[in-house]
Protein backbone atom coordinates (compact mmCIF):
# COMPACT_ATOMS: atom_id res chain seq x y z
CA UNK A 1 0.00 0.00 0.00
CA UNK A 2 1.51 3.50 -0.86
CA UNK A 3 0.92 5.77 2.09
CA UNK A 4 -0.12 9.56 1.16
CA UNK A 5 3.68 11.28 2.27
CA UNK A 6 5.60 9.40 -0.51
CA UNK A 7 5.49 8.82 -4.05
CA UNK A 8 5.32 5.30 -5.91
CA UNK A 9 8.28 5.83 -7.83
CA UNK A 10 10.82 6.77 -4.23
CA UNK A 11 9.18 2.91 -2.88
CA UNK A 12 11.02 1.58 -6.77
CA UNK A 13 14.00 3.21 -6.38
CA UNK A 14 14.88 2.84 -2.35
CA UNK A 15 17.98 0.88 -2.24
CA UNK A 16 16.92 -2.98 -0.46
CA UNK A 17 17.86 -3.44 3.11
CA UNK A 18 19.85 -5.94 4.17
CA UNK A 19 18.64 -7.55 7.80
CA UNK A 20 22.66 -8.33 8.01
CA UNK A 21 24.60 -5.18 8.88
CA UNK A 22 27.87 -4.26 6.67
CA UNK A 23 31.09 -4.54 7.93
CA UNK A 24 32.87 -1.26 9.32
CA UNK A 25 35.08 0.63 7.39
CA UNK A 26 38.92 0.31 7.35
CA UNK A 27 40.55 3.57 9.23
CA UNK A 28 42.05 5.58 6.62
CA UNK A 29 45.73 6.41 7.49
CA UNK A 30 48.32 8.78 5.75
CA UNK A 31 50.59 7.51 3.03
CA UNK A 32 54.19 6.69 4.60
CA UNK A 33 56.43 9.28 3.40
CA UNK A 34 59.29 7.86 1.39
CA UNK A 35 61.01 11.42 1.04
CA UNK A 36 62.87 12.80 3.68
CA UNK A 37 62.82 16.31 3.53
CA UNK A 38 63.81 18.65 6.37
CA UNK A 39 60.58 18.07 8.16
CA UNK A 40 61.34 14.54 8.38
CA UNK A 41 63.29 13.30 11.18
CA UNK A 42 64.16 9.88 12.61
CA UNK A 43 64.30 8.93 16.09
CA UNK A 44 65.31 5.37 16.68
CA UNK A 45 63.73 3.35 19.89
CA UNK A 46 66.35 0.86 20.59
CA UNK A 47 65.31 -1.94 23.84
CA UNK A 48 67.09 -1.33 26.55
CA UNK A 49 66.76 -4.70 28.28
CA UNK A 50 66.53 -8.09 27.21
CA UNK A 51 62.35 -8.86 28.07
CA UNK A 52 63.38 -12.80 28.79
CA UNK A 53 66.59 -12.32 31.26
CA UNK A 54 66.66 -8.95 31.54
CA UNK A 55 70.54 -7.68 30.57
CA UNK A 56 71.08 -4.93 28.86
CA UNK A 57 71.00 -4.19 24.82
CA UNK A 58 73.03 -1.16 24.35
CA UNK A 59 75.73 -3.39 22.36
CA UNK A 60 73.57 -6.29 21.01
CA UNK A 61 73.27 -5.74 17.08
CA UNK A 62 70.25 -4.38 15.49
CA UNK A 63 68.65 -7.46 13.76
CA UNK A 64 65.42 -5.78 12.34
CA UNK A 65 63.65 -2.20 12.25
CA UNK A 66 60.08 -1.80 12.14
CA UNK A 67 59.16 1.61 11.12
CA UNK A 68 56.00 3.49 12.04
CA UNK A 69 55.85 7.39 11.08
CA UNK A 70 53.71 9.78 13.25
CA UNK A 71 52.68 13.11 11.01
CA UNK A 72 52.51 16.33 13.54
CA UNK A 73 51.70 19.86 13.17
CA UNK A 74 54.19 22.20 14.31
CA UNK A 75 53.91 23.76 17.43
CA UNK A 76 51.37 27.69 16.83
CA UNK A 77 54.02 30.54 17.62
CA UNK A 78 52.84 34.11 16.49
CA UNK A 79 55.84 35.99 14.27
CA UNK A 80 55.95 39.04 15.65
CA UNK A 81 57.71 41.51 12.96
CA UNK A 82 57.80 45.36 14.27
CA UNK A 83 57.48 47.66 10.98
CA UNK A 84 59.76 51.29 12.28
CA UNK A 85 59.23 54.02 10.13
CA UNK A 86 62.18 56.29 10.82
CA UNK A 87 61.85 60.22 10.47
CA UNK A 88 65.35 61.34 8.98
CA UNK A 89 66.12 65.38 8.33
CA UNK A 90 67.58 66.42 5.49
CA UNK A 91 70.25 68.90 4.88
CA UNK A 92 68.01 71.15 3.75
CA UNK A 93 66.16 70.69 7.45
CA UNK A 94 62.98 68.89 5.67
CA UNK A 95 61.86 66.39 7.66
CA UNK A 96 60.25 62.83 6.15
CA UNK A 97 58.93 59.85 7.37
CA UNK A 98 59.12 56.67 5.59
CA UNK A 99 55.71 54.71 5.17
CA UNK A 100 54.94 51.65 6.90
CA UNK A 101 54.40 48.24 4.70
CA UNK A 102 50.74 47.48 3.46
CA UNK A 103 50.24 45.14 5.90
CA UNK A 104 51.06 47.65 9.00
CA UNK A 105 47.75 48.81 9.10
CA UNK A 106 47.50 49.58 12.34
CA UNK A 107 49.76 49.69 16.10
CA UNK A 108 49.00 45.90 16.20
CA UNK A 109 47.83 43.87 13.57
CA UNK A 110 47.47 40.48 11.81
CA UNK A 111 49.24 39.70 8.90
CA UNK A 112 48.21 38.73 5.27
CA UNK A 113 49.08 34.37 6.74
CA UNK A 114 46.96 34.92 9.72
CA UNK A 115 44.24 36.91 7.88
CA UNK A 116 43.71 34.40 4.99
CA UNK A 117 43.47 31.38 8.11
CA UNK A 118 40.68 33.17 9.83
CA UNK A 119 38.86 33.87 6.68
CA UNK A 120 39.28 30.08 5.33
CA UNK A 121 37.92 29.13 8.89
CA UNK A 122 34.97 31.61 8.84
CA UNK A 123 33.88 31.65 5.37
CA UNK A 124 34.97 27.64 4.13
CA UNK A 125 34.80 26.08 7.18
CA UNK A 126 31.63 27.92 8.31
CA UNK A 127 33.28 28.24 12.38
CA UNK A 128 31.55 30.97 13.98
CA UNK A 129 33.90 34.36 14.36
CA UNK A 130 33.55 34.06 18.30
CA UNK A 131 35.18 30.82 17.81
CA UNK A 132 38.04 31.66 15.71
CA UNK A 133 38.35 34.79 17.96
CA UNK A 134 38.58 31.99 21.03
CA UNK A 135 41.26 30.43 19.11
CA UNK A 136 43.47 32.99 17.99
CA UNK A 137 42.96 34.41 21.96
CA UNK A 138 44.27 30.77 22.97
CA UNK A 139 47.15 30.28 20.56
CA UNK A 140 48.54 33.33 19.82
Amino acid sequence: MVTPSRRPSLDALAPPRSPVSSPAPRARTFPRSTIPTSLFRIRPCPPEHCEHCGESLADAPVIKVTRRQVYELPSIEAIITEQRAERRRCRCGCETTAPFPDEAIGPACSGPNLRALVCYLVVRQYIPIAWVAELMRDAY
